[in-house]
C-alpha cells in the first residue's frame, strides 16, 4: 500500500506551471535572438556607411591639400609680383638719395669756391684802393714838380705806368667776376652755373628752335658730355630727345627721355618727356607699353597738363 502511494505520487511530466514558465523562457530566448540578429545587421550597415563616410572624408581631404597648394602657389606668384615691383622702386629711390647726396657736395664745392672768391674781391679790391691813393700821390708829386722840367717826363711815365697797372687789376677783377657762378632759372629750377655753360645751353636750344635738330641733338649730346653733373642737365636730356624724336629717331629718343623720367621725377617737363615717350612707344608699334606711360603720367602727375592729354588718348584707345 505504501508503495503504491509513491507511484501513484509520482509523475513524469511537469506540472503546468513549470511547463509554462520554460515556454516563456524559450520565447525570450527566441526573442533575444532576433534582437541580437536585428542589432548585428544595423552594426553592419553602420560598419558599411562609416566606411562610406571614411572615403568621402579622404576625398575631401585630398580636395583641401590640393586647394592649399594652389593657394600656396597663388602666394608665391603674388610675393613674386611685389618683389619685382619694388625692386625698381628701392633702386630709383637709392638713385635719389645718391644724386642727393651729390647735389649737396657740390653745393658746399660751390659755396667754399664762392668765399674764396669773395676773398680774392676784397683782396683785389685793397689792392685797388691803395693804386687809388699811390696814384693819388704820384699825381701831387706830379704837380709840385711840373715846374721842374728835368722830371716832367719821368713823373709822367711814372704816372701812365700806375694806370697801366690799375688798368689791369681792374681787367682782372672783371675777369674774376664773369668766372664766377651766377645764379640762373630755367624751367622753373634755380641753380648756379658758370657763364660758359649758360652760354653753350642757350646756343644748343636757340639751335633746337631753328628746327636745326641734328645740330641741337649734337651741341645738347656734346653739353652734357662737358657738364654731366649741371643744373641745365635735366633740359639738356629733355631737348635734345625732342630733337631725337622730331627726327624721326624714336628708339634714341626713348634712351635719353626714359633715364630723365626715372632720375628726374621732379622736373617741372618730366610729364611732357612721357608724353614724348609714349609717343615713341606707339611709333614703334608697342601700343601696350605706350598704354602704360600714359597711365603712369595720369597717376604720378594727375594735374599737369600733359596728364590730360594723356587721359584723352587713353579714351581713344579704349
Amino acid at each position: 500500500m505504501v508503495m503504491g502511494s509513491a507511484l501513484a505520487q509520482y509523475s513524469p511530466f511537469p506540472d503546468n506551471d513549470a511547463r509554462n514558465a520554460i515556454l516563456k523562457e524559450r520565447q525570450r530566448i527566441d526573442g533575444l535572438r532576433v534582437d541580437f540578429d536585428k542589432l548585428r545587421g544595423d552594426a553592419q550597415v553602420f560598419r558599411t556607411e562609416g566606411e562610406a563616410i571614411r572615403r568621402e572624408a579622404e576625398v575631401l581631404r585630398r580636395d583641401v591639400n590640393a586647394v592649399q597648394a594652389n593657394l600656396d602657389l597663388m602666394f608665391r606668384k603674388v610675393d613674386a609680383k611685389i618683389d619685382d615691383g619694388l625692386k625698381p622702386v628701392s633702386e630709383s629711390v637709392q638713385r635719389g638719395v645718391d644724386e642727393l647726396e651729390i647735389l649737396k657736395n657740390a653745393q658746399q664745392d660751390l659755396q667754399t669756391q664762392l668765399e674764396d672768391a669773395r676773398k680774392e674781391v676784397r683782396e683785389l679790391r685793397g689792392r685797388i684802393e691803395e693804386s687809388q691813393a699811390q696814384s693819388g700821390r704820384q699825381r701831387s708829386q706830379i704837380d709840385e714838380l711840373r715846374t721842374l722840367s728835368g722830371r716832367q717826363d719821368e713823373q709822367q711815365r711814372a704816372l701812365v705806368d700806375e694806370q697801366r697797372k690799375s688798368k689791369e687789376l681792374q681787367r682782372a677783377l672783371d675777369e674774376l667776376r664773369t668766372g664766377l657762378p651766377t645764379l640762373v632759372n630755367e624751367d622753373g629750377s634755380a641753380f648756379y652755373a658758370q657763364s660758359a655753360e649758360k652760354t653753350e645751353f642757350e646756343n644748343a636750344k636757340a639751335v633746337f628752335k631753328r628746327a636745326n635738330y641734328p645740330g641741337s641733338r649734337k651741341q645738347f649730346a656734346e653739353f652734357l658730355l662737358r657738364y654731366p653733373r649741371s643744373g641745365y642737365a635735366a633740359a639738356a636730356r629733355f631737348w635734345k630727345g625732342n630733337a631725337e624724336f622730331l627726327e624721326g629717331d624714336y628708339r634714341s629718343a626713348l634712351i635719353t627721355l626714359r633715364p630723365l623720367q626715372m632720375a628726374e621725377p621732379n622736373y617741372p617737363k618730366t610729364p611732357e618727356a612721357m608724353l614724348a615717350i609714349a609717343n615713341c612707344y606707339s611709333e614703334l608699334k608697342d601700343p601696350q607699353s605706350a598704354r602704360k606711360t600714359l597711365e603712369e603720367l595720369v597717376e604720378q602727375y594727375e594735374k599737369s597738363e600733359a596728364a590730360s592729354v594723356a587721359r584723352e588718348r587713353l579714351s581713344k584707345l579704349q
